[in-house]
């Protein structure tokens, strides 16, 4: 009897061990997603949040990316060639448009990205027109 009660303890060890390993690799393999996903937007200066806080979005992989701040350096070139990526990101509600570099062409681009609820735009070009024709793309913006 206490043979077969050391051999259930060490089965039980063993399956918590195999678990717990499982469980360490999927969160590994989220974070190495996430950060495989965000470094193109990464190389060009941008900062890219998640849902939930870093951690916890972080660990969702690319489903976790809430919102992307382009700094002054990216603009409708960048914006075209990255548009693609964008739209793999299915949480991703807000982005941050900054500086002189970014126009109505720029924001024609992201016309695809039915996910977003804001797009924010700071010294752009952008004009009046351009949002307008945004807006009536993308109905489920909040704010532009």
């Amino acid at each position: 009897m206490r043979k077969l009660r050391l051999l259930t303890i060490k089965c039980f060890v063993a399956f918590l061990i195999v678990g717990c390993v499982c469980q360490i690799v999927v969160v590994v393999e989220q974070v190495r997603a996430w950060r495989k996903a965000v470094a193109p937007f990464e190389t060009l200066g941008a900062r890219v949040s998640a849902t939930g806080g870093d951690d916890m979005g972080r660990l969702a992989g690319r489903k976790g990316v809430s919102r992307i701040i382009f700094r002054e350096n990216v603009g409708d070139a960048e914006l075209a060639g990255l548009v693609k990526r964008m739209e793999r990101f299915p949480n991703l509600d807000t982005l941050v448009l900054e500086g002189p570099k970014v126009t109505d062409a720029g924001l024609a681009h992201l016309k695809s990205l039915k996910q977003l609820g804001k797009i924010l735009l700071y010294n752009t070009r952008v004009t009046d027109q351009g949002k307008a024709d945004l807006q009536r793309e993308l109905p489920n913006l909040r704010e532009l």
